[in-house]
């Protein structure tokens, strides 16, 4: 194998690790976006807002 040869395969192969890296990179996004910790994070946003609201309402603010 020549050197140009050799560099167009390790140029391909960084372009494959660099899609694969993406695709996981994205997929925890995913996770991060809508699993079970960002409904916990939206819990204790909403209460906090509610509570906000409830302070006002009494006159606590």
């Amino acid at each position: 194998m020549n050197e140009q040869t050799a560099g167009r395969e390790e140029a391909r192969r960084a372009r494959e690790e660099a899609r694969s890296a993406s695709k996981r990179i994205d997929a925890l996004l995913d996770i991060v976006r809508t699993g079970p910790l960002a409904a916990i994070r939206s819990s204790r946003e909403q209460n906090h807002y509610t509570d906000k609201v409830r302070r006002i309402v009494r006159g606590e603010h």
